[in-house]
């Protein structure tokens, strides 16, 4: 295995470049890869519907722990109104990726996968058997993810990487169900391993958050642990997806694979999906940079999802050194502006509607006063 991290990538490369030698794309591509996967892959109709099965009583399971478990929590709380709508999103996925992630570490360390990477593609073979506890792993996450896609439309809050979780989740899924057929599932129990943890932290601090703002003496206890929360989060996030996932994923199936399995299908693709899952992370990872970066400059007081906060409540972007000064002056003068504007409308607006009605005054007197009055008036 490479000493250090910066080892890692240079091998990579050097492997990527002997497969692009030796098999490179051609432009029958897609009718290739068409072809590999019917002869590679093996997956059952029955492990299909097991998984749609799943996706289905997740989303009915989580409908029903919102309505009779979760919301009485908040209510119990006094949580305020926000917390309210989020703690239920929190809770549940807090329980599903604590209880999955104590399967998985139990069944990745249970056959030694983490050890030796080069231990993950001996005896691979196509339609191989797949180890009954890492297919119920396999088939629960792919229902999971499944029902993701539909949780971040329908019921999850909309936030600034929304769209960017949906392709998350479709790339999760194309991962859990492509290495599943093609039996890379040792490697891909390693993933799963290496990304649930930061969800738990991620979730534990949120639902910590909602215990801070609600009323009670738990403020202080609970503010300490978002801090801890939040710190668990940041190291896990970067030790388990940015660091461990090139040593452990990255580098087994771009340098590895290549020389213990030469011929097997799908270097390319597969590496591809991976590549693009450890981009997503990098990009995440901004948030949290995000989120330290306003406490330090004294934006944030405290910890909060960075996703959340409105476009509207950034601060204002100027060239100057006194751009945010200068912008807010502007933004302030216009303000001023149209307010006087409305007033000086209405008034004028107040100003023509007395002038009719005093004019239909007028014509009532007309109309009311007999005609040898009116005369009379006139001649005086």
């Amino acid at each position: 295995m490479a000493s250090n991290y910066l080892e890692i990538f240079p091998r990579i490369w050097e492997s990527f470049l002997i497969e692009w030698k030796t098999s490179p794309p051609t432009s029958n591509f897609l009718q290739n890869f068409i072809k590999d996967c019917s002869r590679y892959g093996v997956i059952k109709k029955e492990d299909l519907y097991l998984t749609f099965l799943l996706a289905i009583f997740f989303t009915l399971q989580r409908y029903a722990a919102t309505a009779f478990f979760f919301k009485p929590i908040a209510n119990y709380f006094q949580f305020i109104k926000k917390d309210k709508e989020k703690f239920p999103e929190s809770a549940w996925k807090l329980f599903y990726y604590f209880s999955v992630y104590c399967y998985c570490t139990y069944t990745l360390f249970s056959h030694r996968l983490m050890e030796n990477p080069r231990s993950i593609w001996k005896g691979w073979e196509r339609g191989m058997a797949i180890p009954n506890d890492i297919y119920n792993i396999y088939v629960v996450e792919a229902g999971f993810y499944f029902h993701s896609i539909y949780a971040t439309i329908y019921m999850d809050k909309w936030r600034r990487d929304s769209v960017v979780m949906i392709l998350h989740h479709i790339l999760a899924n194309s991962l859990i169900i492509f290495s599943f057929a093609m039996r890379y599932h040792n490697i891909g129990i390693i993933v799963l391993y290496l990304h649930d943890i930061s969800d738990i932290f991620l979730e534990s601090t949120k639902i910590f958050l909602c215990f801070k703002s609600a009323p009670g003496r738990q403020q202080t206890f609970a503010g300490y642990l978002v801090n801890v929360g939040f710190l668990s989060f940041a190291f896990s996030w970067f030790y388990c997806r940015l660091y461990q996932y090139p040593h452990k994923v990255l580098y087994s199936t771009g340098h590895f694979a290549r020389h213990i399995l030469p011929d097997a299908p799908f270097y390319f693709f597969f590496n591809g999906l991976l590549w693009m899952l450890f981009a997503m992370n990098i990009w995440w990872f901004h948030f949290v940079l995000w989120l330290i970066w306003r406490v330090v400059n004294g934006e944030s007081r405290e910890v909060e999802d960075t996703r959340e906060i409105e476009k509207s409540k950034e601060p204002l972007k100027s060239h100057s050194a006194n751009g945010d000064v200068v912008n807010n002056g502007v933004h302030e003068k216009n303000n001023i502006l149209k307010t006087s504007n409305k007033i000086n409308k209405l008034s004028n607006d107040e100003q023509i509607k007395k002038k009719e009605e005093k004019d239909k005054q007028v014509e009532d007197k007309d109309i009311t006063i007999p005609q040898h009055r009116k005369k009379h008036l006139q001649g005086n």
